[in-house]
Order: C-alpha cells, then sequence, then structure tokens
C-alpha cells in the first residue's frame, strides 16, 4: 500500500541526509502517493507521539528533511497535476500541483503542452492553455532544478530572476496541509483569516485554531528565515517558509504566467572590482526607468568565482578571461527589441564610463547563447563543491562554509567590506558570487585544513553579527533548517523564537513536526 510505513534499514542511507551532507537517524519510512495516505500516516505516529521529519527531494543545504529520530514521511512521490483553473481578467493560469513534483518536471510540462486534460474541467480557457503551455513559465527560477515544488515553497525559495519575480511566496495562491494530529487547512489569498495580528481558522474537521502572528518587525530584504510575520498578511504567507514545522504540504496552486517575448543578456567584465560594485548600483538606481523592459537577473561573480567556473566543461567562456577581476550578468525581458537593445547600450556606456572595456562582455539573445551563460553561472558551485569532495577525500571533518545573508538596498558595498575586513587578514580562501541585485552575495569558504575549517566557523559568526546589525538577514533563500538554528535566535532573539514556538504550539502543540528545524522544542 502506498501508505506502507517500513523500516529505515529498508531505505537507502541517502534518505538520511540532505545537501548539506548532515547526516540523522530514522527508525520508520514512509513514501505516500495521495493526500489520505498523509493523513493516515501522520494520525498514526500522532497516536504513538512519534515526531516526523518531512522530505522531498533533499536538495536543501541546511539540514531542513535529515530526521533526527522518529518517523520521516518521503512526499516525492506525489507529483499529480490536480486542477488549472484561469484568472479572471489576466493572461495567467493557476495550477494546483502536489508537492512532489520537481522543478525541472513542472518546467517540463509547460515547455511541451503536457498537461492532463481533466485537470481543465470545464474551463474552456483553461483547455486552451493546455494546448498553449510553452507560451507560459512560472518565474521563480532556482539553480537546483531538482528540488520538488513542496520544498521550495517550505523555505520560500528564490533564484536568480529574484531581482524582478522575488522569491516562490507571490506565486503561491493556495496550498492544503496536513496538521500534526491529521487536520486539514484549507490555505487560500482569498480566504483572509488575520485581523491586525489575530488569527482564526477552521479546518474542514470543524476544529478551530486561532492566536496572534508573532509581533517581531519582518525584515524588507530578500529573507527566508523564520515564520514570516506582518499586519493584515494572509494566514497563507505564515505556512510558506516554515520549513514543514506547523504543517505537511499535500498540496499548492501555483500562478503562471505569459513569457517575455525576448530575453537579453550580457556578462559585464570589470578590471576593477569596486568598478563591478558601481555598475550593480546604478542598475539598482535605474531598475525603474526603462519602460516595456525589465531588469530580470543580476548576478555578480569575483575572480575566484570565474575561475572556478572555468574549470567545469559546460562553464567554460570561450575568451581570456585572466584580466577579469569581476563579472556582472544583466537580463532583460521585454516585448519590444528596440528597448531591449537601446536598454542594454546604455548599459555599456555607464561601463565604459566607469573606464572598462564592454567589448570584453558576452551577449546573448538566443536561447543557445542563454544557455551557455546560464551553464557559466551554475557552473561556479558545482565546481566549488567538487573541489571541497576533492579536499573531503583526506579530511572528511571539512566541508565548505557558505553564506547565504542578504542586506537592505544601500548596504551591498558595507556588506562586501565585512567580508573583506573579516576573512582577508585570516588567509582564508574564499569565492563570492550570487544575486547581487537583492543585496544577496554567496561567499564560500574553502577551508583545506581542520584549522582553516575552525577559524571559518568562528569568522562565519563574526560576518553573521555584522549582517543582522545592518539590518539583514541570515537566509536569503536556502532556509535555516537545522543547521542555522543559531543564527536565526542571533537574529530574532530569545523573545522572537518564544514567539514562533508559540506560533508552533497552536498547529503542533507536541512539537512532532520537523523537530530541530528553526528550533529546539
Amino acid at each position: 500500500m502506498a501508505y506502507s510505513i517500513i523500516p529505515c534499514s529498508a531505505v537507502a542511507d541517502e534518505y538520511l541526509r540532505d545537501e548539506s551532507r548532515f547526516t540523522g537517524a530514522a527508525e520508520t519510512f514512509s513514501f505516500p502517493e495521495t493526500e489520505p495516505d498523509v493523513v493516515f500516516i501522520v494520525k498514526k505516529m500522532a497516536a504513538k507521539n512519534i515526531p516526523i521529519t518531512t522530505q522531498g527531494a533533499r536538495t536543501g543545504i541546511t539540514g531542513g528533511a535529515v530526521p533526527l529520530g522518529g518517523h520521516a514521511i518521503n512526499m516525492a512521490r506525489m507529483k499529480k497535476i490536480i486542477k488549472i483553473e484561469t484568472v479572471p481578467g489576466k493572461d495567467e493560469f493557476i495550477i494546483t500541483v502536489e508537492p512532489g513534483m520537481t522543478l525541472a518536471e513542472f518546467r517540463e510540462l509547460l515547455k511541451t503542452d503536457g498537461f492532463p486534460v481533466e485537470a481543465a474541467g470545464n474551463d474552456r480557457d483553461a483547455k486552451s492553455f493546455i494546448s498553449h503551455s510553452h507560451a507560459y513559465f512560472f518565474p521563480p527560477e532556482l539553480t537546483e532544478t531538482s528540488a520538488t515544488l513542496g520544498g521550495m515553497a517550505s523555505c520560500n525559495a528564490s533564484g536568480a530572476r529574484s531581482f524582478l519575480y522575488g522569491p516562490v511566496r507571490p506565486w503561491i495562491t493556495g496550498m492544503r496541509v496536513v496538521l500534526a494530529n491529521g487536520e486539514i487547512l484549507d490555505l487560500s489569498r482569498t480566504r483572509r483569516c488575520i485581523q491586525g495580528r489575530r488569527f482564526e481558522i477552521i479546518s474542514p474537521g470543524e476544529v478551530s485554531y486561532s492566536g496572534e502572528i508573532p509581533s517581531y518587525p519582518w525584515r524588507d530584504v530578500k529573507n527566508a528565515a523564520g515564520y514570516y510575520s506582518k499586519p493584515e498578511m494572509d494566514l497563507l504567507d505564515l505556512f510558506i517558509g516554515q520549513e514543514g514545522t506547523l504543517g505537511i504540504i499535500t498540496a499548492m496552486s501555483l500562478i503562471v504566467i505569459k513569457k517575455p517575448e525576448h530575453s537579453w543578456g550580457v556578462l559585464f567584465a570589470f578590471g576593477s572590482f569596486r568598478n563591478a560594485l558601481r555598475f550593480v548600483d546604478h542598475i539598482q538606481k535605474n531598475r525603474g526607468n526603462l519602460p516595456l523592459v525589465s531588469v530580470a537577473s543580476l548576478e555578480f561573480f569575483d575572480r575566484h568565482a570565474i575561475d572556478f567556473a572555468q574549470t567545469i566543461e559546460q562553464g567554460h567562456l570561450p575568451l581570456d578571461t585572466s584580466s577579469w577581476e569581476a563579472a556582472v550578468y544583466v537580463e532583460f525581458v521585454g516585448n519590444d527589441e528596440d528597448k531591449l537593445e537601446t536598454a542594454l547600450s546604455e548599459c555599456g556606456d555607464f561601463v565604459e564610463k566607469l573606464g572598462e572595456d564592454p567589448d570584453k562582455s558576452v551577449s546573448a539573445a538566443l536561447p543557445h547563447e542563454l544557455e551557455k551563460i546560464s551553464n557559466f553561472r551554475h557552473a561556479v558551485p558545482e565546481a566549488i563543491n567538487l573541489k571541497v569532495a576533492n579536499i573531503r577525500q583526506s579530511n572528511s571533518t571539512i566541508t565548505k562554509l557558505s553564506t547565504d545573508f542578504a542586506v537592505p538596498d544601500g548596504r551591498l558595498t558595507v556588506l562586501v567590506d565585512v567580508y573583506d575586513r573579516i576573512l582577508g587578514p585570516a588567509g582564508l580562501f574564499f569565492a563570492m558570487f550570487g544575486h547581487v541585485g537583492d543585496n544577496h552575495l554567496h561567499v564560500n569558504i574553502i577551508p583545506e585544513t581542520t584549522e582553516a575549517f575552525e577559524k571559518g566557523k568562528e569568522l562565519y559568526l563574526e560576518i553573521a553579527k555584522e549582517v543582522i546589525s545592518l539590518g539583514g538577514t541570515i537566509s536569503a533563500e536556502h532556509g535555516v533548517g537545522k543547521i542555522k538554528r543559531d543564527f536565526l535566535k542571533l537574529m530574532f532573539g530569545d523573545d522572537g523564537i518564544a514567539e514562533m514556538k508559540r506560533i508552533k504550539r497552536i498547529f503542533d502543540p507536541g512539537f512532532l513536526l520537523n523537530r530541530g528545524n528553526l528550533f529546539l522544542p
């Protein structure tokens, strides 16, 4: 049966870890295929007070899907398309899907017009969409496309196009969630449950859940740390980014929109690191001054990140990058080619004003050209992971130390200065890259000795404290999981963590769901 509960010994060891390489333990596993399966399993575990860890594809890097005993419920077999609906007055559609479908699978359905006809019901426009879905797309663009959609919602994931489209949160209009007692909540943006900070929602089983959302001020940066909380918000938003601690997602409704007709990109080369930052600042300040054109991506690469990408075949650029100290990728989208050409030309003019050579740039206007730059971007973390894997062959205690910090607008240069001031004198090797448009840089510290690893951990903590003091976040897109729990406490303090625990008690009084994520019971 789909809801069979099997011993841990019958499951591959890989289900005890995620991409963080943090390893846990479990007594039993299950692989449900339907929502009733999930309800059955949850009720069975609740009756015995057994904790449950929810898993998807385990692509996370914070240990969120790693079980710490008890039962692990893996949602990867739940990947059906449930419903397709039109959005009145808009050229958009809402697709309700189970959480185990991966981003890559969802994109493939869109690209190949592969949606099941029955999902459209009697909606004539939805039926038309099925044969034209290749003209639409789901905006959140993760590097790791093997991530499940449920996992993306659980940590409010984002990606390379977040500069324009933001994280996954605004693209979710509803979810069905199984609570720790087996009750189901049907959450929707059309069903407002919060007045001020007070909320009440009644389950289909007529159980009332009420309380107050946390009072801490939510940091208005790209943020995936802790429970989202703003006055008058939708209760749905509390369950986006909750990392499986409040309920298990069994269905989610996603918005897909019409693709822009054109997408053009340029990887600009800079002989000066600081000039690259000045260019980023220019784009950020002028993002709204280009009619009919939008900047979708703004990505940064330092010298070491460029070198790493060049070591991977698919990331290799067919030109000499030896004089580059940094590079910035800008991707414009729009429906007017002339406007796109003007926008890119203006970027080139500004690069020239900085004393840089715009002719060293790599341009992309055709799909295969854009794919080449995309491969370069994705090759950076892949090459870093290969480097770390080689180091671990001789010292298994070492892992990379990867930051996921973001700061408010106007603080990017300060953040870079913090990295230089703290990491530079320590002599630690690191590479800097990422979603610079959101003031969100991944700095990967790559230690080669145990001493360097321990020193790196100390400095990571020091940097986190400075990021928090700047009004930033300790997790911009990867979530907190179990690995960044202490950093979350630094960010919110004892009172903030206590407020999160009060919310958890409302929906999971026994602290059975995803124990160890965000905070300890």
